[in-house]
């Protein structure tokens, strides 16, 4: 099963210390596939499936 990371609060200006075109390209140094790591844009949504609490923890 594959797991997917997502990369919130990106250029917030109290607290950032990496931008998100900075933390891309350590991503893809690392082979960190985009489908992977995803990095929204300010504004930007995803939707995720529901899933079980059975499913979470498996």
């Amino acid at each position: 099963m594959s797991r997917t990371i997502i990369a919130t609060h990106m250029e917030a200006l109290d607290h950032t210390t990496i931008s998100r075109d900075c933390l891309r390209q350590y991503a893809d140094a690392k082979g960190i596939r985009s489908e992977q790591l995803l990095i929204p844009s300010d504004g930007e949504m995803y939707y995720l499936p529901k899933i079980s609490e059975r499913e979470a923890y498996c």
